[in-house]
């Protein structure tokens, strides 16, 4: 009668987390790891703990996320159950990606790594180096992120892993893009895209279409980018997924405004707010609260920039992006540099009471 009650809560519990059901599925899964905890199952229950954190995670809840994964790590790493620990370790280097503390992710994904390839387990490496990929193309190390993605793509093409594959494909093609090299971008994308396509993965052909889309922006074929994102927005919206297309929501903001129709632009980029500030993400947040300042600055609405250039320094600052704090910093200091004297003291008084330390006196870009 155990088993079939387990077996019973993980079949439910495991439906209300894919159906998106977040209470019904946190509920279940901790009745799950009590019933396993009863029975002396262990492995059983850090398992359960793992799915309670990888549902906080989907919520973007991490340091609940966090709190479940050291649970189950402490029961996997007890026990000796080197493969549950490898899994929790890759986890747990996705939350400190995910907050952008790439030092800890980096740590995280190479303890995962050195299990799985100690116990020959090829596709949990290949989706580790993936992810070690992904930080270096952050930290913009683009020779040790292509080095990365092209380990993760020779064993998923050994191991007919085509949704493996497709994934790496599609960060090849940005890290092509990344360098300016469009065509070979463009080729990467669409070489993940058709196995997408193929595998009928709507959602990450979504993500594809998308960069596609800022290919065609980068190249100033506006008619074509936006026939991408709308091709991505329409898709996303439709499977419900509100994270994903609040990305593209702002691209074609910048689109808008690139071709100076302000109206749109803001709808779009407010379009995006909405949905970033309503899910915690304060890193994308922060990007629109930047092109908003642009906007206004394009419109010589001064003071209103200011406010939302301070916004996203502050965004940035806080979720660790230095890169993104100076380019917001240097937006500021040319608006303030290009604003009549008598409105700079208002400029300034907008940093000020922001809390951001001292006003950076200097030319534009200092």
């Amino acid at each position: 009668m155990e088993r079939d009650l387990a077996a019973l809560l993980q079949a439910l519990a495991a439906y209300a987390q894919h159906a998106r059901d977040y209470t019904e599925a946190v509920r279940l899964f901790q009745r799950l790891a009590l019933v396993r905890k009863a029975a002396g199952y262990e492995e059983g229950e850090a398992a359960a703990y793992h799915q309670l954190g990888m549902i906080a995670q989907e919520q973007r809840d991490f340091d609940t996320a966090e709190g479940w994964y050291r649970k189950s790590l402490e029961v996997s790493e007890r026990l000796g159950i080197e493969h549950g620990a490898a899994i929790t370790y890759h986890q747990l280097g996705m939350i400190a990606e995910q907050q952008r503390d790439f030092p800890a992710a980096e740590e995280w994904y190479r303890k995962s790594l050195e299990v799985s390839e100690r116990l020959g387990d090829e596709q949990r490496a290949a989706g580790t180096h993936h992810q070690l990929g992904r930080i270096a193309q952050e930290r913009r190390d683009f020779r040790r992120a292509e080095a990365c993605y092209h380990k993760s793509v020779e064993i998923n093409e050994r191991l007919e892993n085509k949704h493996g594959a497709a994934a790496t494909y599609h960060h090849l093609g940005m890290v092509a893009e990344e360098q300016q090299d469009f065509r070979a971008a463009e080729a990467w994308y669409r070489k993940s895209l058709d196995i997408n396509v193929c595998l009928g993965d709507e959602h990450r052909a979504a993500i594809t279409y998308h960069q596609l889309g800022r290919i065609a922006e980068q190249q100033r074929d506006f008619r074509a980018a936006e026939k991408y994102y709308r091709k991505s927005v329409g898709i996303e919206e439709r499977l419900g997924n509100e994270h994903g297309p609040a990305s593209t929501y702002h691209q074609l903001g910048i689109i808008a405004q690139q071709q100076r129709d302000f109206q749109t632009a803001e709808a779009w980029y407010r379009k995006a707010l909405n949905v970033n500030e309503r899910l915690g993400d304060e890193h994308r947040a922060a990007s629109t609260y930047g092109q908003l300042g642009n906007l206004a600055y394009e419109q010589k609405r001064c003071e209103e920039s200011a406010a939302w250039f301070v916004k996203s320094i502050a965004a940035f600052s806080k979720t660790n992006d230095p890169a993104g704090v100076k380019q917001a910093a240097r937006n500021f200091l040319r608006l303030y540099n290009s604003t009549p004297t008598e409105v700079q003291p208002k400029l300034k008084a907008i940093w000020e009471s922001a809390g951001l330390g001292a006003f950076p006196e200097g030319p534009e870009g200092g």
